[in-house]
């Protein structure tokens, strides 16, 4: 009779997560400041659209109750959804290896 291993011991786990980690964290490093920077002068035309329109002088975003669309907070959003995945579906990964067992999250 065959004894089936459902996790290999070591090997290709333990550099693949470590991979995803590294590269969760440098996505998050490298276009999160990006992404910030891209809302806030979305913001900034938005709020100069608003004045334009409505012939006033607000200078603050929250009085004009203007929001961002979905699609755009998906967007700005979208780097660091991707870097906690990396390092989540990383992580999984090590643990996985290291414990030799499945890890169900409830």
């Amino acid at each position: 009779m065959k004894d089936y291993k459902f996790v290999s011991i070591g090997g290709i786990d333990y550099v693949a997560g470590s991979i995803l980690i590294i590269i969760g964290i440098l996505v998050y490093i490298a276009f999160n400041s990006k992404a910030k920077k891209k809302a806030k002068y979305y913001k900034s035309k938005q709020l100069e659209q608003y004045n334009k329109n409505n012939k006033t002088n607000i200078s603050d975003y929250k009085k004009t109750n203007l929001y961002l669309p979905f699609f755009e907070k998906i967007k700005f959003l979208a780097p660091s959804m991707i870097s906690v995945t990396c390092v989540f579906v990383g992580l999984s990964l090590i643990i996985w290896t290291t414990i030799g067992a499945p890890i169900f999250i409830f």
